[in-house]
């Protein structure tokens, strides 16, 4: 008989169904322009809606198949009443609601705490939320994707994915198209590396964003800084003390 032949995709799915979370996905798995014909790493970096709700059908996924060991809590203080899963590092790093003209220039303390932790993704993959998993969420995924090198409308697109969540839309003209214009005014030839710059002004180690894109990029020759990732970081306080 004849042969047919077909290809299917070697990337696995990005949006996620864990029960109890919307708006979950994986920023993994996007072009990048930091290597040729490179692919960020899907399974280290996952954003969503709050987790309060979680099932426990979502809590075996995000322990057994996902393997998340960190969750970021960006909501309010208020709100930040984890852990909620059983095995998984809570860190409430509060980012208050109502404050979205000041997310790009202000909250260096909240961006250092974030990244330190991304550039252990690898060996404690994160779930990172707010309460929609839209602005809060939103701005720290714009900033991971762009220092990684994703093409403006794989950023975009992940971006106003929330519009097909409970949330509401998004605008590409609401906030994201304002992130990216104010990127120009930092050091750096690309996005990519002006986005870098613009996350060294709110005191993040050049060295810890070189670590973090050697992580999620087979084949990034990562740019030796300093002689390595400090060995251990602490961040706020006693009990935010992570090894790497």
């Amino acid at each position: 008989s004849k042969i047919y032949e077909l290809t299917v995709n070697t990337i696995g799915p990005r949006n996620l169904d864990i029960p109890g979370v919307d708006n979950s996905r994986d920023i993994g798995g996007y072009k990048t322009t930091l290597v040729d014909n490179g692919i960020t790493k899907q399974g280290l970096y996952f954003r969503t809606g709050q987790i309060d709700d979680i099932k426990e059908e979502g809590k075996r996924i995000l322990i057994e198949d996902l393997g998340i060991k960190v969750e970021i809590d960006l909501r309010d203080s208020y709100l930040n009443t984890g852990p909620y899963v059983d095995g998984i590092q809570y860190y409430p790093i509060s980012i208050p609601a109502s404050t979205e003209p000041e997310r790009f220039e202000k909250f260096e303390k909240e961006y250092y705490k974030v990244f330190n932790l991304i550039a252990n993704a690898d060996k404690n993959p994160i779930i990172l939320h707010c309460v929609a998993g839209a602005d809060r969420t939103g701005i720290m995924s714009f900033a991971l994707m762009t220092l990684l090198g994703c093409e403006y409308k794989d950023i975009m697109k992940d971006y106003l994915f929330t519009n097909f969540s409970t949330h509401g839309m998004r605008s590409i003209n609401s906030e994201f198209i304002h992130w990216w214009e104010k990127l120009d005014l930092y050091e750096g030839d690309t996005k990519a590396d002006r986005c870098k710059s613009w996350l060294m002004s709110k005191g993040i180690e050049e060295d810890t964003l070189e670590h973090i894109r050697a992580i999620f990029i087979d084949n990034y020759k990562e740019k030796k800084i300093n002689n390595s990732i400090k060995k251990s970081l602490e961040i706020s306080n006693d009990k935010f003390l992570f090894a790497d």
